[in-house]
């Protein structure tokens, strides 16, 4: 793996306590995060979790937000 995506992966961990990572996107600017709760079922939340590639910050996008053309980096079992 990516040691930048690994260090996202640590950063939405450690934002999101109690969620499980199924799926990681990119596009050109952000890693972008699919999330479940930790008993399965699909979170309501208002952002969709995210990390900058360049200086690996926690940046959401929101509901509001064009998140562009994502491609699948990997699905978590």
């Amino acid at each position: 793996m990516n040691p930048d995506l690994k260090k996202a992966l640590d950063i939405v961990y450690d934002k999101m306590k109690g969620f499980v990572v199924k799926a990681i996107f990119e596009n050109e600017e952000r890693y972008v995060f699919a999330i479940r709760c930790s008993n399965g079922s699909v979170p309501i939340i208002g952002s969709i979790p995210a990390v900058m590639k360049k200086d690996l910050k926690w940046k959401p996008y929101t509901m509001y937000d064009d998140v562009g053309n994502l491609k699948l980096i990997c699905e978590v079992k």
